[in-house]
């Protein structure tokens, strides 16, 4: 019998080649370790269709839809429209092509990826299984991009047909899992949380060589309203005042608040910060490498509590001690392992009482430190999860 044909839909992918966050590269190769053949459909700021093989059996087929985090609303809609216009003609196709059984995998964001699964089940009769990766639309509603009760009615119940017509739905944090379960969906739902790739970032254990080497903290991620990296210049303000010379942060990442932050630092005077612009794989393991801690930033609307982001588990898994703005599970996550800290972003003097300990006792920091690479061990190996992961999709 011919292998199975898993048609997976990310507009975002990525390859180790680009960085980023890698979690579907780990299940698509997964994937065809389980023995399916994957057919990648995603998108590229190219102008022409694209056709890749990235192994024997993963194809990744690049559709000419930008995106970019800079973008305003209508732009982001007509990106998401192009895409998932592409994908659902292309997917039909590669179905109609496969020899064997086919599968279909959609992952979000955006929530118009699982319309294309849907549009293509009532086509071809093509299961899938729904990833959800932001409980959309409910951030941009808490956020504010979704004005009007008509329009906020209209997208819940499009999130709800989407959640309905999934044969299981995989979620990557308990938070995520309740939200769904709230709708009132039947379909079943797996978590499988975000990864850490323990073979691609080491502990370095950086900040550890005494109370006046340098204590770099690391906020590796995009540079969005939904972030709110100005809570960092602000903690970074705070720690300055507080007279911690030893601590420096680094911001790598791109996006819409990119010349804000910038701006914003230089009327600071904030000699502590440094932006380094968006990096690739490599670039980002050498500054995991150099830094004690890693931030994970967002605004304060209680979904984002929910998050599940691909920096705070490359944090845990080169053993960073990890500091969090949010107040779900990650905050559990770093206390109850005590590998970090979680503060309130609006008490820039609360981040400087909780961080004070770690720089004036660098053993401590390690501890911490150490704490934070076995919970990337013992609860996140990317292996693992992605072997969860794809069992879902082809069972």
């Amino acid at each position: 019998m011919a292998p199975p044909t898993v048609l997976y839909l990310h507009q975002y992918f990525r390859t180790p080649a680009e960085g980023g966050a890698l979690r579907s590269w780990f299940i698509a190769e997964e994937l065809t370790r389980q023995g399916a053949r994957v057919e990648m459909i995603t998108a590229h700021d190219g102008t022409v269709y694209e056709r890749r093989a990235l192994s024997e059996r993963l194809t990744a087929h690049y559709l000419p839809a930008p995106y970019a985090n800079e973008m305003g609303p209508l732009a982001r809609i007509r990106a998401f429209l192009a895409y998932g216009w592409a994908a659902l003609r292309l997917a039909g196709k590669l179905a109609r092509q496969a020899d064997g059984p086919v599968r279909c995998f959609a992952t979000s964001t955006p929530l118009t990826v699982g319309i294309v699964a849907r549009l293509l089940r009532a086509w071809r009769g093509t299961e899938y299984v729904f990833e959800v990766r932001d409980l959309w639309p409910e951030a941009p509603i808490q956020l504010g991009y979704v004005p009007g009760k008509p329009l906020r009615w209209a997208l819940r119940r499009l999130e709800r047909w989407i959640y309905d017509g999934a044969r299981r739905i995989i979620a990557l944090s308990p938070g995520m899992a309740t939200g769904v379960a709230a709708t009132g969906t039947p379909t079943p739902v797996a978590l499988v949380p975000n990864m850490a790739d323990v073979a691609a970032f080491r502990p370095a254990y950086a900040g550890t060589g005494g109370a006046d080497a340098p204590f770099v903290i690391l906020y590796a991620g995009a540079l969005g309203r939904a972030n709110r990296v100005s809570f960092l210049l602000a903690a970074a303000d705070a720690t300055h005042r507080a007279g911690l010379a030893a601590v420096r942060f680094v911001v790598a990442g791109a996006g819409a608040d990119a010349e804000a932050l910038r701006a914003d630092a230089a009327r600071r005077g904030l000699t502590n910060v440094e932006f380094v612009g968006s990096l690739d794989r490599a670039g980002i393991q050498r500054w995991r490498a150099a830094t004690a801690a890693s931030l994970t930033c967002f605004d304060t609307v209680p979904v984002l509590d929910t998050t599940s982001p691909n920096k705070f588990f490359e944090g845990l898994a080169a053993g960073a001690l990890s500091i969090t703005t949010t107040r779900g599970w990650l905050r559990e996550l770093v206390e109850d392992a005590a590998c970090g800290f979680g503060y309130d972003p609006l008490r820039p003097a609360e981040f400087v009482e909780k961080l004070r300990p770690f720089v004036q006792d660098r053993a401590r920091l390690h501890a911490a430190q150490d704490n934070a690479r076995r919970l990337a061990e013992a609860a996140f190996g990317r292996e693992r999860l992605a072997a969860e992961a794809a069992r879902v999709v082809l069972a």
